[in-house]
């Protein structure tokens, strides 16, 4: 049995209580794709993702994961590139940097009650603006089999006509 579950509709609609998670950058910036939606969501909590990124520095932020709760929802952020100059991290190293940010993920679930039995929700992270083809981060989620991921295709007439 996979421990990926996809499906069809808007990631937003996940069950409350649940984490919804996006690859991110390490730079603070939430400006482009699936980033909009949740900085518009969650201003807060983007707030808070701006300065743990500032705390922790591009380096020290890359391969982490943080939960930030507080507005409409629950947000995890996989810290899976740095962004210098406009410029990402190669689809290489932001596949590595998914991984460590998944085993980050991990220990933080066992150190922290509140996030035991909380469902992981998200879009397929890193395709859009991080340009990692999908396949690759599915086989980084899969390679997690001890956690399950409800991973969110968005279909829409806007989205189908690009």
């Amino acid at each position: 049995m996979s421990n990926i579950i996809y499906h069809q509709g808007d990631l937003f609609t996940a069950p409350e209580g649940s984490i919804l998670f996006h690859a991110c950058n390490t730079s603070g910036v939430w400006g482009a794709g699936i980033a909009v939606t949740f900085r518009e969501r969650n201003p807060s909590s983007y707030e808070s993702y701006q300065e743990y990124c500032e705390d922790e520095g591009p380096h020290g932020a890359l391969g982490k994961c943080v939960v930030l709760t507080g507005d409409e929802d629950n947000v995890g952020c996989l810290m899976t590139s740095q962004l210098t100059q406009g410029i990402f991290d190669s689809p290489e190293q932001i596949t590595k940097h998914t991984d460590m940010s998944l085993d980050f993920l991990r220990w933080q679930v066992k150190k922290f009650d509140e996030l035991q039995g909380a469902e992981f929700h998200m879009p397929k992270i890193n395709q859009g603006i991080f340009r990692v083809p999908w396949e690759d981060t599915e086989s980084v989620l899969k390679n997690h089999s001890d956690m399950t991921f409800h991973v969110w295709e968005y279909s829409n007439e806007r989205e189908d006509s690009r």
